[in-house]
């Protein structure tokens, strides 16, 4: 798997940016396209298999400090429907956390798990969902820590795994699941 360094907006291909010039004022685009809790590309609810098109995604993907996620598709904004978080992270023993993006985790800032049993972690980039299918390989970085408290031990660093709920998570970390244009967001 081929990774990129973390970087909280690497710039747009010259194309998307030429396109962006060109025709700055094309309608942003809702409810079409949607990221899985496991990083899976859907539109209208198929999962995308075509892999030019899901590079296409993971390298023209954003995700705003107000929380919508969108990916630039030529001129136009096209905003993700999000499952759970903006982010999903991928662990691998060998190579660490990246995302769903293949940006490589430089430093985790905080660890939760929701009510359900979800392991997240933000990072600079944001919240994100620890996929489940790498749990297992998680499982020799997590630790009991004192007042049983649980740690995640990375990166030389021990983050105590905190609770908390799905809507405290959603309104902490201002997560748009479901974009709508501005004028419905009003309604």
């Amino acid at each position: 798997m081929r990774t990129k360094p973390e970087t909280k907006d690497p710039p747009f291909s010259k194309h998307i940016s030429q396109a962006m010039k060109r025709w700055p004022d094309v309608p942003k685009c809702y409810g079409w396209l949607q990221l899985s809790r496991k990083g899976e590309w859907l539109i209208k609810g198929k999962k995308i298999l075509h892999k030019r098109t899901i590079e296409f995604f993971k390298t023209n993907y954003r995700v705003t400090p107000d929380g919508y996620s969108y990916v630039q598709n030529g001129p136009q904004q096209v905003f993700v429907d999000l499952e759970y978080t903006p982010w999903i992270y991928r662990f691998d023993y060998r190579t660490g956390f990246s995302t769903h993006t293949d940006l490589v985790v430089q430093n985790i800032i905080d660890a939760m798990s929701d009510e359900h049993g979800n392991l997240l972690i933000e990072t600079s980039l944001g919240i994100g969902l620890i996929d489940d299918r790498d749990l297992g390989s998680l499982s020799s970085f997590l630790t009991e820590g004192i007042r049983e408290t649980i740690l995640l031990n990375y990166l030389g660093s021990s983050i105590e795994i905190k609770s908390i709920k799905t809507n405290q998570l959603i309104a902490k970390y201002a997560v748009k699941k479901k974009p709508l244009p501005p004028d419905e967001n009003t309604a």
